[in-house]
């Protein structure tokens, strides 16, 4: 069977970065819709633990010392 290309993005991202891709329609209400869609969003996107973000802050120092 074919796999969309979402569908392969979806594996991509979910695999790679452990992050889960959000499907919408492209063809409704144009970039009008978009907006209520990330607005939508907003409200349900949730991150994994902000201690990577400092981990990265801490090599670059070392990297820059």
């Amino acid at each position: 069977a074919e796999i969309s290309l979402f569908d392969k993005l979806k594996k991509y991202y979910g695999q790679s970065f452990n992050a889960e891709l959000i499907g919408f329609p492209k063809d409704h209400g144009d970039y009008e819709h978009q907006k209520e869609i990330i607005k939508d969003w907003a409200g349900k996107l949730s991150f994994s633990s902000i201690e990577v973000v400092d981990e990265l802050a801490a090599m670059e120092d070392e990297l820059n010392d």
